[in-house]
């Protein structure tokens, strides 16, 4: 049978900022993670969602599977109950209908209730604005859709406070929420959490933490066609760290602390790849030798004497090739003509 406080116990036990709900269980077990599930779609117009939350029966946690009911009244809203721990137990506080949605430990119970308010719908005009970013909406039941992005988290921690639970503290607004007429469960709601109590398959001890029946289109309606199954966990992928990246938030080039030198070869081995052979020597290239610059032909002029003599063009300078000590020989002049005889002297050689 489900434990009940008496009022002035419960109002002993109850912490000075809870003005939320009635604390009806309190237990030394912490209540298991939060199963993942997917969201069943909106049934019909006008329905809220209600999430998924561990009860506690006896000697055991039992889940009581998220399901849309209609609200008590048009602009009420739903304040899901959550477990917190206060003085050395783990005591449950019940949910409630109000027109604004008050503190629930922060829990992230998914689909809209991610730890403050709710972002899965809104009322407008007397009816149900559903956001389909976090809701999941059939356009063939309702056309009352919006889009706003809802940033979530990956924590599915059941309760708050004590040694491994949320930090959370409810904010201004969520104490005034806590301070207005509240609405208690409906008809369909208790229905609802009887069904799941009596079945062994929702049990902790049996699914442990994985329940068969994780959420339900209507009340009270575990079957197969209506209801859907927990599943694993969303993988964690660590990115992928870049060897040269340098994090934005790191310390800059100049104030990095001065590393000790290494040398050359120790810093130039990472850089090296690994050779499959050896390398080979390579033969030296033949030498080859410049050609020598080809020299003009030149004119062969008329001698004096007959004879032709080339004309030795512009004078160029040639290298001393002789010893220092050695004179260069005087140059000797060419043979005139005679101009009596009509005959060449022959007072010098020929060249």
């Amino acid at each position: 049978m489900r434990m009940l406080i008496p009022a002035s116990l419960a109002f002993a036990l109850t912490a000075p900022f809870v003005l939320s709900a009635q604390i009806t269980l309190r237990v030394q077990v912490s209540p298991p993670p939060l199963p993942y599930y997917d969201q069943p779609s909106v049934p019909l117009d006008d329905s809220v969602w209600t999430p998924g939350y561990w009860a506690y029966e006896g000697d055991d946690y039992y889940w009581v599977p998220g399901t849309w009911v209609m609200a008590p009244a048009p602009g009420l809203l739903w304040t899901p109950g959550y477990w917190g721990w206060e003085g050395g137990w783990f005591l449950f506080h019940s949910g409630y209908w109000a027109t604004h949605v008050g503190f629930y430990g922060g829990i992230n119970y998914g689909h809209g209730y991610s730890g403050s308010g709710y972002q899965g719908g809104r009322w407008e005009g007397g009816h149900v604005r559903y956001n389909r970013s976090v809701t999941t909406v059939d356009a063939r039941r309702t056309s009352r859709v919006y889009s706003q992005p809802v940033r979530t988290r990956t924590v599915k921690t059941a309760f708050n406070g004590g040694p491994g639970g949320l930090r959370a503290a409810p904010t201004r607004q969520e104490r005034a929420a806590g301070a207005e007429r509240h609405e208690p469960p409906t008809p369909d709601q208790d229905r609802h959490d009887r069904g799941a109590s009596q079945n062994r398959d929702l049990r902790n001890s049996a699914n442990h933490g994985r329940p068969p029946v994780a959420a339900t289109g209507r009340p009270a309606d575990f079957t197969p066609g209506s209801s859907v199954p927990a599943k694993a966990p969303p993988e964690r992928r660590p990115e992928p760290k870049r060897p040269n990246a340098e994090p934005a938030h790191g310390p800059s080039h100049a104030q990095r602390p001065a590393q000790p030198r290494q040398p050359p070869a120790a810093q130039a081995a990472p850089r090296e790849r690994p050779a499959l052979d050896p390398p080979r020597p390579r033969p030296d290239p033949p030498r080859r030798e410049a050609p020598a610059p080809p020299h003009p032909e030149r004119p062969v002029l008329p001698r004096p004497n007959g004879q032709p003599q080339r004309d030795p063009g512009p004078a160029r300078e040639r290298p001393n090739l002789d010893p220092p000590h050695r004179e260069a020989p005087h140059a000797q002049p060419a043979p005139h003509p005679d101009p009596g005889h009509g005959r060449e002297r022959e007072d010098h050689p020929k060249p």
